[in-house]
């Protein structure tokens, strides 16, 4: 289905940027007031829980153990993100007096932690740095003194990214929300259109009810690895009457040899349920080396999808 006839959708992390392209966290600061129209599209991309995967969805915290690297194989029991860094910048590309664009790129570092089967071992850790891109457009509603207040976004892209050196990549994402589709295979270009009304994409409304219908996510990602790779799912679930942030391991479903020493598998998860919001579905591709060998160097592949709910 094309993504200018689908829902509602906008784009990707945080609420904590500032006027300029960069932001900083600093809950006790004062906005100042905004004085330029980057200035209030920047602000407005910062408020909008939409941009939000990268330093929250991804990040599963803290590990309760202290650092043991060996340089031998390791059988994880269990492994997780840490993000201690996290900066955003609006590149914008086009402003005039009614529409503006802009491509949004955020940086997250920090460490991946990987507890061993092997208690000698204890917990391995190894640093990271991605990088992830998605484009934005605005179109002017308003003018207002409060610059704030003239704009809008109109058009986002879907969120790309990764570390530098990656040994696969993700090539497509099918994202199945009721009896609408998403199939993605150009993320940056792929513009979801944003209507009139928040929760509106196009003619179609994303589900009303809190308790959404059934979620699919199908990933193609092709890799140089005979063995699987390790995809996840950092998706919403609506469970036992509350809401909760989930990472779930997708399944593999397919594996085809390409002939040239590389593979394309289909990995699936599926789920039921979301609640009333705004919210995103990002998917990590690591390659197996990145967990399973101490020495490798964490490689892996992010793209993101925001939906609303309401």
């Amino acid at each position: 289905m094309n993504s200018r006839n689908i829902f509602v959708i906008a784009a990707v992390f945080v609420s904590f940027l500032l006027l300029a392209g960069c932001e900083k966290s600093n809950p006790t600061q004062t906005t100042p007031a905004t004085t330029t129209d980057q200035g209030a599209m920047t602000e407005l991309v910062a408020n909008d829980n939409l941009f939000s995967p990268e330093n929250s969805v991804l990040n599963d915290g803290n590990p309760n153990s202290s650092l043991q690297k060996t340089s031998a194989a390791i059988v994880p029991k269990a492994w997780g993100i840490k993000i201690s860094f996290f900066d955003r910048s609006l590149n914008f590309t086009v402003v005039s007096d009614t529409i503006a664009a802009a491509v949004v790129t955020n940086t997250i570092g920090g460490y991946f932690w990987i507890y061993s089967k092997d208690t000698t071992k204890q917990l391995v850790k190894k640093n990271f740095t991605e990088v992830t891109n998605r484009n934005v457009k605005f179109v002017r509603i308003l003018r207002d003194k409060d610059l704030r207040k003239n704009w809008k976004i109109s058009e986002l892209s879907i969120l790309q990214g990764g570390t530098t050196d990656s040994g696969l990549t993700i090539q497509e994402a099918v994202f199945f929300i009721g009896n609408d589709t998403l199939d993605i295979t150009d993320p940056l270009n792929y513009y979801l259109r944003v209507g009139q009304t928040i929760g509106r994409w196009g003619l179609h409304e994303m589900p009303p009810s809190a308790i959404a219908p059934l979620f699919k996510i199908q990933v193609t990602v092709k890799s140089t690895d005979p063995d699987s790779d390790i995809v996840v799912v950092h998706r919403p679930l609506w469970s036992l009457g509350r809401g909760i942030y989930h990472r779930a391991p997708m399944k593999l479903i397919s594996s085809i040899p390409n002939g040239d020493g590389t593979f394309t598998r289909v990995y699936e998860n599926s789920w039921i349920g979301a609640w009333t919001g705004r919210h995103n579905v990002v998917v990590n591709a690591v390659t197996r080396q990145s967990i399973f060998v101490d020495s490798a160097a964490v490689s892996s592949q992010v793209w993101g999808i925001p939906f609303i709910v309401q």
